[in-house]
């Protein structure tokens, strides 16, 4: 996969992860930003893939100590 494509795949499972951003949309729009987030998935993310790629929705689905995508506990 080239580099400029990976932004388009989940770091944990090589899945689109249908980031809305990394395709050139609003935040607003992403799973992500209506959805908490596993805080297990978020630490399953390799320490050079943070914060340059984004979890797929099946990764990143909630458990039992997920937070928002805003980082704050809710």
């Amino acid at each position: 996969m080239k580099t400029s494509e990976s932004v388009f795949y989940c770091p944990v499972c090589g899945r689109d992860n249908q980031c809305a951003v990394a395709r050139g949309g609003a935040i607003e729009s992403c799973w992500c930003a209506a959805t908490p987030i596993d805080h297990n998935a978020l630490a399953a993310v390799p320490e050079t893939e943070r914060g340059k790629r984004c979890l797929c929705p099946a990764c990143g689905r909630p458990a039992n100590n997920a937070i928002p995508a805003t980082g704050r506990p809710e």
